[in-house]
Order: C-alpha cells, then sequence, then structure tokens
C-alpha cells in the first residue's frame, strides 16, 4: 500500500560534476582539482549533519569528466580516476553512486585554443562512447548516470545513452531556452521551455517528450527549475557577502540588453574575496549573482585575479517592449556601480523564464526557491547541481553549507532522502509520464 502524499519521503539527488577547475584547461599543466578535492572534504563533513536531520542514510552522485579533453590534457580519460582513487572508493563506501559527466572540448591547433563542439554528432559520439569506455575500464562496472555538459542533448544522443545502458539521465534543465556557456562553441541548443519538470520516461522520437509507458530502463530525471518570479522581492535581508567597513569597492555596471545584465567588481582592500551583487529592477530585486567570472581584461588591469565579472541571462519576462531600469549594487551593501543604473528595453518572442537549483547559489536566493518548492503540493522530489569547482571559492562553499543548513532545517527535513539516481524510486515515474502526457 502506497504511503500518503504527506508521509512519503522527498527524493533528493545531490548531483556534483567532478572535473578540473578551470573549463578552459591549460593542456600542459595537468593540475590537480582542487575544487574536487575540498568539495569531497566538505561532503563527507556534512553527511553526519544530513543523516541526524533527516534520520536516513545520506548520499550523493559525483559525475566525473572522462572526455577527450581529459585525455588531451592528462594523458588518459581515467586521469581522476587513478589520481582520486582513495576518494572515490570512500564515496562509494559511503553509498555514493558514480557517473559520468561530458563536455564535448575540442582543441583548435590554429588558435591554440578549445571550443566545444556541439554540431558534428560524430564527435558527440565519439565522446560518449569512449568515456563510457574508460569509466568501465577504471572502475569494472557499467556506469549507469549520466550528465551532460551545459545543458545540452539531442535525440541521437539521448538514443546512443540507450545503448551504452545509461539507466539515469540528469541532463535536463525544463524552461531553459538557450545556453548561458561563456565558451566558444559551434552548433544550438535545445529548447526545454516545454519540458516537464517530473522524472519521465523519454520517447524514443523526441527526448523531451514522455512516453506514457516505458520503452527501456532508460529514465530522465530533469533538474530542479523554478520560475525566477519566484525569488524576485523587494526584500533583501541580511546577506552572508556583507564586506566591512573598510571596503573600497570598484567596478562597473556594463550592460543591461535583452542577451545579458553584466559588469564587475571587487574590493581593492581584500581583493581575494569573491563578492555578490544584487540586480534590481523597478526597484525590487530581480538576482543575487556572483561577481566570480574570468575576464582577461580585469587582468590586463590588474584587477586582482580577474575574476570578478558577474552575468545574469536576461530573463524572458522582463524583454516585454517595457522599459525596465536595472540597477546593480554590492550585496549587503548601499554601493551602487559606477554606470548603473541602465535602462533596458525590448521583445522576447515568447517566455520561458525558470531558475535551475544550484546548490552554490547566493542563500537568500536558494531559501527563497526551496522554500516555494517545497510548499508546493505537487513536489515530490528535488534534483540539485553544483560544479566541483565551488569548492576552491571560500564564499560559494560558504554557500553550498548555508544552503544544505537551509535544506535541514526546513519543517520537511525528515522525508528529505538524499539518494542516488539508480535508486530514485520509479514507482511514482508512471503518474507523472500519464500527467505530462495528458
Amino acid at each position: 500500500m502506497r504511503a500518503p502524499a504527506e508521509e512519503r519521503t522527498i527524493p533528493v539527488l545531490l548531483c556534483i560534476d567532478a572535473e578540473p577547475d578551470e573549463r578552459e584547461v591549460d593542456p600542459d599543466a595537468r593540475a590537480d582539482w582542487v575544487g574536487f578535492e575540498n568539495s569531497f572534504e566538505l561532503v563527507k563533513m556534512l553527511r553526519p549533519q544530513i543523516e541526524a536531520a533527516t534520520g536516513r542514510r545520506a548520499r550523493a552522485s559525483w559525475f566525473l569528466r572522462m572526455d577527450p579533453q581529459i585525455t588531451h590534457v592528462y594523458g588518459h580519460p581515467g586521469w581522476a580516476a587513478d589520481r582520486y582513487r582513495r576518494e572515490l572508493h570512500s564515496l562509494v563506501g559511503d553509498g555514493d553512486e558514480l557517473g559520468l559527466h561530458l563536455h564535448p572540448w575540442q582543441w583548435d591547433r590554429d588558435r591554440s585554443a578549445w571550443f566545444q563542439n556541439f554540431a558534428d554528432q560524430s564527435w558527440i559520439s565519439h565522446c560518449v562512447v569512449s568515456a563510457f569506455a574508460a569509466f568501465e575500464h577504471a572502475f569494472g562496472t557499467r556506469c549507469r548516470a549520466f550528465r551532460f555538459g551545459d545543458g545540452w542533448m539531442n535525440d541521437d544522443t539521448m538514443s546512443l545513452l540507450r545503448r551504452v545502458g545509461v539507466t539515469c539521465e540528469t541532463t535536463i534543465e525544463p524552461g531553459r531556452t538557450g545556453t548561458e556557456t561563456p565558451d566558444a562553441y559551434v552548433g544550438t541548443f535545445p529548447d526545454y521551455s516545454d519540458v516537464a519538470r517530473h522524472p519521465y520516461w523519454p520517447s524514443p522520437h523526441d527526448f523531451r517528450s514522455p512516453s506514457a509507458e516505458p520503452v527501456d530502463d532508460l529514465l530522465v530525471i530533469p533538474v530542479s527549475c523554478a520560475p525566477a518570479a519566484w525569488a524576485n522581492t523587494p526584500s533583501v535581508g541580511e546577506c552572508s557577502g556583507i564586506v566591512g567597513a573598510a571596503a573600497d569597492y570598484e567596478g562597473t555596471h556594463d550592460a543591461a540588453s535583452l542577451l545579458e545584465v553584466a559588469g564587475w567588481v571587487w574590493n581593492r582592500n581584500d581583493p581575494g574575496r569573491k563578492l555578490d551583487v544584487e540586480i534590481m529592477c523597478d526597484g525590487g530585486l530581480l538576482a543575487t549573482v556572483g561577481a566570480t567570472r574570468h575576464r582577461p581584461d580585469l587582468v590586463d588591469a590588474a584587477k586582482g585575479d580577474g575574476k570578478h565579472a558577474f552575468r545574469l541571462a536576461t530573463p524572458n519576462r522582463l524583454k516585454d517592449g517595457r522599459p525596465h531600469v536595472i540597477t546593480v549594487r554590492v550585496a549587503g551593501t548601499d554601493f551602487n556601480l559606477p554606470g548603473t543604473p541602465r535602462t533596458l528595453e525590448g521583445t522576447a518572442d515568447r517566455d520561458s523564464d525558470n531558475v535551475t537549483f544550484s546548490l552554490d547559489h547566493h542563500p537568500f536566493t536558494f531559501g527563497l526557491l526551496v522554500d516555494r518548492m517545497l510548499g508546493e503540493p505537487t513536489t515530490e522530489h528535488l534534483i540539485l547541481k553544483v560544479r566541483s569547482d565551488f569548492g576552491r571559492d571560500p564564499q560559494r562553499v560558504s554557500n553550498f553549507r548555508n544552503n544544505i543548513e537551509q535544506l535541514l532545517a526546513h519543517p520537511l527535513a525528515p522525508r528529505l532522502d538524499f539518494t542516488t539516481p539508480s535508486d530514485f524510486p520509479r514507482d511514482r515515474v508512471t503518474r507523472f509520464s500519464n500527467q505530462w502526457c495528458a
């Protein structure tokens, strides 16, 4: 007999993409993955707290990079499995699941630079097949869980994943209509504006459409996403990114366009500390984002390590043809960036505004989203993601810890079940699929 909805557990997938600290990896450096090392220690430390709050075993999922970029830089695709065998063995011993995370990076010899090739299906297929072979060689077992980089997917690749034995696919971010990747790339990105937000059996004809009955064992488990309006409030509250009175801020609000809101800021008296910025729209809080992106021009201008830029993809709901006043300030302060405010005006083709649940979000934004999500009567799962490079940034580490603690302090914490993709309760999927097929 199935438990009533108010008594059933709420599965939580904590998806950590374990990969190099830099996206465009120095091909000559063979640098250790410091972010992964630190995130490993952090999860080990937090696991007892999660188990105490939920009353059940806490498990996470680690998606390893074993694609051609890793081969190019480190000599073979299974480098991470060798370098971090002790850590990975410890994680598996704790009940965690290992999966694969893939980016289709190619090295452009003429420019001596990386680009992502989403346009060549033969290259995509090579990346997939070689990564799965490397995983099986490294661990002696087939990989069952998979996440493609930057939210990309297509029908040919999903069909290939079926053939190599994937049973859990956690790439898709419902509501997404384009890419936020800051890198050079070729190809196109899928439109997820109408994709189901619940787990579903994908149709063999269109991976974005649920099948009324399972075709095989492949289950798509979309990342938790929500309307950005859930985090839109004029009340900021206390911000964990506040810097003391001795701060000496410098930066600019560079853009407010149909594409993005962007700029940079740092504290000259504390250059190693990464700041958050609050992006205001028409007097209300639109988003809180980290000023942590790398910009070569900031390096050239001797602005610390150059990782002080911010960018927010402009929500489609602001592309309504009406003027919107965009103001940017350092989070938790009254310091408005030079160049602010700016006026944004233009029209979008459709409204597909959405926020993906990332565990290194600013705690204020994360708390608003999670409280609203867990308050929805139809919410029966949470799929949270984070890139392991968060582990080398003290502010993002603080965000991660605060966000986990917010989850554990929630009244529904005793129902949370930090599980793995392979153990996701499939008995609930058919109802969701039928609902979305109706």
